[in-house]
């Protein structure tokens, strides 16, 4: 946020990338792998099944020789989840399975206005693609949603370093408000009570459903005491309050909604690099994530909660070529949901990912 020394600040601070010398170029892939955990009041346990899901990114900067003018250009996910929980989960009927993914093409442009000063914005292109499976009654059966959609946004930063040991940054992303045009279908088993196992597909409608995202703001500072050290704090702030409801309209079946009523809140990072003579870096970092979902209306598709996030990596920094390597571990503090519902019992939450990213100066 207020540290801009690759071209991946076209998405954390547009801004910022007029601190970056002529033409660069990155790549990476953060790969995590996450494990939901459900003990429900009845005894057993249940989790999701297990899988590695890569989330690539890319970016590309301009900084002309002798202009106060900075282009870049950037391919990210801000916002996705993927989870399919075994057929026999006491929770199936809530959600089973769901694949969600927003792929976000960003051009950007970043003026700087003084010496110090640097402002930046650009649009952004925004394509999602929703898949949500759950079940009916009994396993093997479902209703399933799937569909796609684009919109549109923009990002926007400011970037100051007043001096050379402290640095600044804001940004701003703006909302992102899809329909999801698509269908939905169901799949019964009408003689399963006479222990006749034969599925039944009804015919496809045609349906959209509405996801509101939210807007979030990042503030950051960056204290440098030498150039060897670099310390970086973070607070962003994310409006979850929009995300009340999705509603669901159909072709010929009745309209529906699904209730969230999910509520704002911070994340609170924290991080060291320390750069050595011969090119390398190693880092660590700390955050905490405020839950957002409230127990009134948890679902097992989001079972969020106050997340702690600990990471370390360690990189490279060549004349041309450049590196990096990273660890990152995730977990929610143990959750009781008590609603007199299927999802009634104890969730928790863990996940591991490397990241992994390559970068070229020309």
């Amino acid at each position: 946020m207020a540290t801009a020394d690759n071209p991946s600040a076209v998405f954390y601070n547009p801004a910022a990338i007029t601190q970056l010398e002529g033409v660069q170029a990155r790549a990476g892939v953060y790969a995590v792998t996450i494990k939901d955990n459900f003990r429900p009041p009845s005894g057993g346990s249940f989790e999701n099944k297990d899988r590695l899901i890569p989330v690539p990114n890319g970016y590309l900067t301009w900084s002309p020789e002798n202009t106060p003018l900075s282009l870049g250009f950037g391919v990210s996910t801000p916002f996705g989840l993927s989870f399919e929980y075994p057929d026999d989960i006491p929770s199936r009927d809530v959600n089973k399975k769901a694949k969600f993914a927003v792929v976000s093409f960003a051009p950007v442009a970043a003026w700087q206005l003084t010496n110090t000063l640097s402002i930046g914005i650009g649009p952004t292109i925004n394509y999602g693609a929703l898949q949500d499976f759950r079940g009916l009654g009994v396993p093997g059966d479902g209703f399933r949603f799937r569909g796609a959609d684009t919109a549109y946004g923009f990002n926007a930063g400011i970037f100051w370093k007043p001096l050379p040991q402290h640095a600044f940054g804001v940004t701003y992303h703006s909302a992102m408000n899809f329909d999801f045009s698509g269908h939905t279908n169901i799949t019964v088993k009408p003689f399963a009570a006479l222990g006749d196992q034969r599925k039944v597909r009804l015919p496809e409608e045609d349906a959209t459903l509405s996801v509101d995202l939210p807007q979030f703001i990042v503030a950051g500072y960056s204290f440098r005491p030498t150039p060897e050290w670099n310390f970086e704090v973070d607070v962003e702030w994310t409006d979850w309050d929009v995300v009340n409801s999705l509603p669901l309209r159909q072709q010929f079946s009745p309209d529906g909604a699904i209730v969230l009523n999910w509520r704002s809140g911070f994340i609170y990072e924290g991080g060291i690099t320390r750069t050595f003579a011969n090119g390398f870096q190693a880092s660590v970092g700390y955050a905490f994530s405020e839950g957002n979902t409230p127990e009134s209306h948890f679902t097992p598709g989001v079972p969020d909660g106050d997340r702690h996030i600990v990471s370390a990596g360690i990189g490279h920094r060549g004349e041309h070529f450049d590196w990096d390597l990273g660890y990152q571990f995730s977990r929610t503090d143990f959750r009781t949901i008590d609603n007199n519902a299927p999802a009634d019992g104890q969730w928790h939450l863990h996940s591991h990912a490397i990241m992994v990213s390559v970068g070229y100066h020309f």
